[in-house]
């Protein structure tokens, strides 16, 4: 049987939910303004804070700069949430979403210049590929 990497599990299942949301955020930005979707995507995200405190053992670690830096990176997701709303509900999800979904290109280059790490040819090659891609379907 094929063992898998817990890893590779977790970004299966969010693979899966974030595609699920993609078409569930076209439903939902039809019948209503992206900013009312947001507000109840706000309380959304709320329910799952407290799910994730009561029944996965969450707990607020201090003295660090991860407490921060977990701040910051809730505040960027939630308002690139409120931005893909507003690009859904006037655009294709197919397309709207795809091109969302490169943003590792961002991460690719911000790790480049601030971590350091190495972009290799292959990867920059298919940096060029999905700069094209975004490019062929925004057209």
């Amino acid at each position: 049987m094929l063992k898998m990497e817990s890893w590779l599990i977790y970004v299966i299942i969010a693979f899966f939910l974030w595609g699920i949301g993609g078409i569930i955020s076209k439903l939902a930005t039809s019948g209503m303004s992206a900013k009312g979707v947001f507000a109840y995507h706000i309380v959304g995200v709320m329910l799952a804070g407290l799910i994730g405190f009561l029944f996965f053992d969450l707990r607020l670690e201090s003295g660090n700069q991860g407490m921060y830096l977990g701040i910051l990176l809730g505040f960027f997701t939630i308002i690139g949430e409120l931005f893909y709303l507003m690009a859904v509900s006037k655009g294709n999800v197919s397309v709207v979403t795809t091109i969302s979904a490169l943003y590792p290109l961002v991460t690719i280059i911000l790790a480049a210049t601030f971590l350091k790490e190495i972009i290799t040819l292959k990867q920059g090659i298919g940096m060029i590929f999905a700069v094209l891609s975004i490019i062929l379907l925004a057209s």
